[in-house]
């Protein structure tokens, strides 16, 4: 009887006894293999969350994020993979539609990240990323790629106040484009990773 190269598993010719042993030992190397990409994917602190394609144009995409504990997270990565129906503008990503940041101690702007989707930006980056900081507070930094303008990110941290929204309350993350005619096109990929605590 001949067997698999990477966990020998039984492979049988016509001519061979088919015993259930042989059935039995090759249950349990795959269980055991499987057990074993199990322990390494639950180890792994850096997780897909989210993989979305967008299926029309739209001003404005809502992530439903209410599967996702984010009390077990320190960060979120965003990357939005622009299609070429993409026409560019100001990407905001809020969570749960709020319009109420604080930037600085006491500057309010309404978004908690604010990036590029400039096209010679995307297509030179091919992606534009975007941080949420977990803790008592929720913090969002942008960046069309790695741009950097002056030796610093392209945007400033903007903190969600706590009081506002704490990590058990975020239920949609919210991504929108601003300026006149801008759209994330049709067939855009969104990705959301965490990093777990």
């Amino acid at each position: 009887m001949n067997t698999t190269t990477n966990y020998q598993l039984s492979q049988w010719e016509a001519s061979d006894r088919v015993m259930r042993t042989d059935f039995n030992d090759n249950n349990a190397k795959i269980d055991a293999a499987l057990k074993a990409i199990s322990d390494l994917a639950a180890a792994t602190p850096y997780q897909k969350l989210k993989d979305i394609i967008t299926t029309a144009s739209a001003t404005q995409i809502d992530i439903d994020m209410t599967d996702v504990d984010l009390n077990k997270y320190n960060k979120l990565d965003i990357y939005t993979h622009c299609s070429a129906s993409t026409t560019g503008g100001t990407l905001h990503i809020r969570v749960n539609g709020i319009t109420g940041y604080y930037q600085g101690s006491d500057n309010v702007v309404e978004y908690l990240v604010n990036t590029s989707l400039e096209s010679n930006r995307i297509n030179y980056f091919g992606a534009t990323g975007a941080e949420i900081f977990i803790g008592s507070a929720i913090v969002g930094r942008g960046c069309s790629g790695t741009w950097q303008s002056s030796s610093t990110p392209s945007m400033p941290f903007i903190m969600l106040h706590p009081n506002g929204c704490t990590p058990s309350d975020v239920t949609t993350i919210n991504l929108l484009v601003s300026g006149t005619g801008y759209v994330i096109g049709d067939g855009s990929r969104i990705e959301i990773y965490g990093v777990r605590r």
